[in-house]
C-alpha cells in the first residue's frame, strides 16, 4: 500500500497526453442487414464515389432512437473522423457539433469513445477481445453482444457548450441522451427533481407529436401516465401505493408536475424546451460523464468485520471534464465525487501468478482524497474494475485537457461531493483508508485479509 499512496497521479503533476479510449455500456457499429426494419433510419446517402465494389453501407444511430444510413468507399478502412464528416454533411449540422458531439461505439457490455484516427471497424472484428479484456461478462452473453455506431455528446466538451446549440435536432440529442440517463438511473436525481423533469419531458412530448396527441384528451392525466410510467421515470420511482397515500402514487405526481410544466413553459419554442430540461441535468456535477462499471468494497463492522466476508457494491465510476463522481448501481444514489483538484490517483494492474492464474482478480484504480474536517489527513478509496485502466486514461485526458486550457479550479465549490445526508455516513458506506501528513496509515475499514475473488491480487 505504500508503494501505491506514493505514487498517485494528481492535478498538479506534470505530464504528456495520454492516448484514450475508454469503454462502459448500451449499443454498435454493423453492416445492414437486408431484412432489418428501417422504419426508424430517417436518412439514407450516398457518400462521394461510394458506387464502387469495395463500398459499404454503415448506420450510424442518434439518442434518439433514429439513424442515418451511408455508403461509404473502402468503408472497412474509414476512421472515425472522417465517418463524423460525412454524417455531419449529410445531416446538414453546424460546425459547433464537432466540438459538442463524437461517435461512440456501444453495446450493453461496453462503450468506447472513439478518436479520430480509430477505425470502428476493425475495432468490431476485436469487439470479443475488447470484451474480454474490459468486462466480467459470461462467454454466452459476449458473444450475443454486438456494437452499434452511435453519435452522442463527447466527454471531453464542457457543458456550457450545450447552450451554443440552435439547431433543434443535435438539441434533441442531448435531451434524448439526458433522458435516457436519468431513466436508467445513471443520473441519480431525486423524486422531486425526476418528477419534474417528467413533467417537462410530457410538454416535449406533446410538443412533439403534436400529431398522435392532439385528438388523445387523456394526455396528461393520471390515467395516460399510469400505463408509460417506465417512459417518464426510472424504476425506483414507479412504485405505487395500493391502499394508504394513493395521492403519492406516481402517475398523480406526473399529473400535478404535467399541469404546472404546461402553464410555466407555455411559451417556450422546443429548442427552449429542450434546454429548460437541460438546465437541471447541468446542475448535477456528473453530467456529460462516460459511466464505467465497477465495485466498491462494503465496510464491515463488529468484533468479526475482519474475518467476515461482504459482498462489494456495484458503483457506476462516472468520469467527466470536472471530475470523478461514484453512484451506487443498486440504491441509484450519488455515493462521493471528487474535482480534479482535490484529487490524486493511481492505477494498478493485478500481479497474476503464472502457476495459478487466477481469472477473478481484478485490477483497481485508487482515488485519494483530504479529509475535509482534518486538513493534515487523506483518505484513499479503492475501485475495481476490467475497466479501470480506461477510467486512468479517461482521468488523465482531462486533467491535461484542463491544465492546458488554463483552468486551475472547477466553477463552484471544490470540496469533495457526497449525496444526501452528512460526509460521516456517506464514509460509512464506503471502505476507506486514511493517512496522516507522513502518509502512514492512521486508520482502516477495509477487509484485511481480503479473501474473496473481486479483490484477490490488489492487495493494500
Amino acid at each position: 500500500m505504500a508503494e501505491a499512496y506514493a505514487n498517485l497521479h494528481s492535478f498538479h503533476d506534470s505530464g504528456e497526453p495520454t492516448d484514450v479510449h475508454h469503454g462502459r455500456p448500451q449499443v454498435t457499429f454493423r453492416k445492414r442487414r437486408e431484412n432489418e426494419n428501417a422504419a426508424e433510419v430517417g436518412h439514407t446517402q450516398d457518400a462521394d464515389n461510394a458506387n464502387a465494389t469495395d463500398a459499404i453501407e454503415i448506420i450510424v444511430y442518434f439518442p434518439d432512437n433514429t439513424g442515418v444510413q451511408v455508403k461509404v468507399k473502402d468503408g472497412q478502412n474509414i476512421e472515425a473522423g472522417e465517418l463524423f464528416e460525412v454524417v455531419k454533411e449529410v445531416m446538414g449540422f453546424p460546425d459547433v457539433a464537432r466540438e459538442v458531439f463524437s461517435l461512440w461505439l456501444v453495446s450493453d457490455l461496453l462503450e468506447l469513445q472513439l478518436r479520430p484516427n480509430h477505425v470502428p471497424f476493425k475495432l468490431v472484428c476485436y469487439w470479443e477481445e475488447l470484451l474480454e479484456k474490459y468486462t466480467t461478462a459470461p462467454e454466452e452473453h459476449i458473444q450475443r453482444d454486438e456494437p452499434v455506431i452511435l453519435f452522442k455528446r463527447n466527454v471531453f466538451c464542457p457543458r456550457a457548450s450545450d447552450k451554443t446549440l440552435n439547431s433543434t435536432e443535435l438539441l434533441r440529442y442531448l435531451y434524448s441522451e439526458a433522458k435516457k440517463n436519468i431513466l436508467v438511473g445513471r443520473y441519480p436525481l431525486g423524486q422531486e427533481e425526476c418528477d419534474s423533469q417528467a413533467g417537462i419531458q410530457a410538454v416535449i412530448t406533446k410538443k412533439e407529436k403534436k400529431e398522435e396527441f392532439s385528438e388523445d384528451s387523456t394526455f396528461g392525466t393520471a390515467p395516460f401516465f399510469k400505463s408509460r410510467l417506465n417512459d417518464f421515470l426510472p424504476p425506483h420511482f414507479c412504485r405505487r401505493h395500493w391502499i394508504y397515500k394513493t395521492r403519492e402514487n406516481p402517475e398523480r405526481r406526473l399529473a400535478e408536475k404535467y399541469n404546472t410544466a404546461s402553464k410555466d413553459c407555455r411559451s417556450l419554442s422546443l429548442n427552449e424546451l429542450y434546454l429548460r430540461y437541460l438546465e437541471l441535468c447541468h446542475k448535477q456535477p456528473y453530467y456529460g460523464s462516460a459511466f464505467f462499471r465497477g465495485q466498491a468494497e462494503h465496510p464491515t463492522k463488529g468484533i468479526l468485520s475482519k474475518y467476515l466476508s461482504t459482498k462489494d457494491d456495484p458503483v457506476y465510476v462516472a468520469i467527466n471534464i470536472d471530475g470523478v463522481f461514484i453512484i451506487d448501481m443498486d440504491d441509484f444514489a450519488l455515493l462521493i465525487g471528487f474535482y480534479y483538484e482535490n484529487l490524486s490517483w493511481r492505477f494498478v494492474e493485478v500481479s497474476q501468478n503464472a502457476n495459478n492464474p487466477n481469472p477473478n482478480c481484478l485490477p483497481c484504480l485508487f482515488l485519494q482524497f483530504p479529509s475535509e474536517d482534518r486538513p493534515n489527513e487523506t483518505k484513499l478509496l479503492q475501485i475495481f474494475s476490467r475497466e479501470a485502466v480506461l477510467m486512468d486514461n479517461l482521468i488523465e485526458a482531462c486533467v491535461i485537457l484542463k491544465r492546458s486550457s488554463g483552468v486551475t479550479k472547477t466553477p463552484g465549490q471544490c470540496q469533495t461531493i457526497h449525496g444526501k445526508g452528512n460526509l460521516a455516513e456517506t464514509f460509512s458506506r464506503l471502505a476507506l483508508m486514511t493517512f496522516g501528513a507522513d502518509g502512514k496509515r492512521i486508520s482502516s475499514t477495509v477487509r484485511c485479509p481480503k479473501q474473496t475473488p473481486s479483490t484477490a491480487g490488489a492487495a493494500v
